[in-house]
């Protein structure tokens, strides 16, 4: 969401510069220009808490509501910027619903129903109702890609980088559909080239629903396009690399061909560090889940075990031990899945390295009511 941040931003400069400034400052103004230099100076410090974030971008929208007004256009543009540093969870509240469909009123009336300016606001107002409100949710989408469709001609980067933006949104809220990033993808690929980010990314989403569809040969063709490509060291193109390979290590654990998956968990590795880690710890890619023992059927507690393992140079699963158990069936089970985990494994300077003592928990439950089959946390 740091672009919509920078959106936010520029409205408040170009807005306050006729009004703030002024020689004499009011009492009101005057708690304005502090809580909205304050809240600049979080915004732009890379370390800041996001609880004192939204403490003082919450406080810049109170003292420009009282400075401007409740429904001026700063104080609308102050809102974005303080709902904007909420977690989608607690947008999702209903005070902040209707705290973001009062903001997007105000930017309707201010720059006019139709105008570039809403769209920022609308993914907002996605964001606060998406897995809620359906009907809502798509009447945000269906507002914004009607305001967007005026302008692909002539912006068609910024254009198509909002609709990315968009269905990265419903994405997160499980509201995904796969033809709307092929759509992306011909409209990128058309206007932007089969290498551009926007372009790739699509690509990238497709190959994902393929995945998840187990259309693993057309998935594989879509990412191994994008890890092939000439190495970049722009940090958004690194990031979707780094999510290539992870999917390709994951459809090759699942298939079992543990030779290529070893060498994507690897490239994730050694591309996470030049993302900017000092070192990369290992990370899971891939999990599977243990069979429930058919021994502990009539165990209605099921059971937990404590294993204790090590991650090799090429991200496998060794020397496996039993810490605790609940039962030696369940610790059978568990031992026979975490050996077909797949990690990236360790990457200090230059070399991949093992790691050992790593422990990790698998806890089996199970319903017995008719139908039910056990459950794997």
């Amino acid at each position: 969401m740091r672009q919509l941040f920078v959106i936010g931003l520029g409205l408040c400069a170009l807005l306050f510069s006729n009004s703030v400034y002024s020689e004499e400052a009011s009492a009101a103004q005057q708690r304005f220009q502090s809580s909205y230099q304050a809240y600049l100076t979080a915004r732009q410090t890379p370390t800041t808490p996001t609880d004192e974030l939204q403490q003082v971008a919450r406080e810049a929208w109170l003292a420009g509501q009282d400075y401007f007004g409740e429904n001026d256009i700063n104080t609308a543009t102050l809102l974005m910027n303080y709902l904007l540093s909420l977690a989608p969870e607690t947008l999702q509240q209903e005070q902040y619903q209707q705290l973001t469909a009062q903001m997007i009123t105000v930017f309707r009336s201010a720059y006019g129903e139709d105008a570039y300016e809403v769209v920022a606001p609308l993914l907002i107002g996605v964001r606060s109702v998406a897995g809620k409100d359906s009907a809502a949710t798509k009447g945000y989408v269906q507002e914004a890609e009607t305001i967007l469709n005026q302008y692909v001609n002539e912006q068609p980067e910024r254009v198509i980088g909002m609709r990315v933006l968009f269905a990265t949104e419903l994405l997160n809220h499980g509201l995904s559909e796969k033809s709307r990033w092929q759509k992306l993808y011909q409209l990128s690929a058309e206007r932007l080239g089969d290498t551009h980010l926007h372009t790739l990314t699509a690509a990238y989403n497709i190959a994902s629903h393929d995945e998840a569809d187990n259309n693993h040969t057309s998935a594989m063709s879509t990412l191994r396009r994008i890890v092939n490509l000439p190495e970049s060291d722009a940090p958004e193109m690194l990031k979707l690399r780094i999510a290539a390979h992870t999917s390709l290590a994951r459809i090759h654990s699942k298939r079992k061909e543990d030779k290529e998956a070893a060498l994507h968990a690897q490239s994730v590795s050694r591309l996470s560090v030049n993302l900017g880690e000092a070192k990369h710890e290992p990370t899971v890619i891939y999990r599977t889940s243990p069979s429930y023992p058919t021994e502990e059927l009539q165990n209605d507690k099921g059971g937990a075990v404590l294993l204790r393992f090590a991650v090799n140079e090429d991200g496998g699963v060794s020397d496996i031990e039993v810490v605790e158990q609940t039962s030696e069936y369940f610790g059978i089970a568990a031992k026979e899945a975490l050996a077909l985990w797949r990690y990236a494994p360790g990457f200090v300077n230059g070399e991949f390295v093992r790691a050992d003592g790593l422990k990790v928990q698998l806890d089996f439950s199970i319903e017995k009511q008719s139908g039910k089959r056990p459950i794997f946390f």
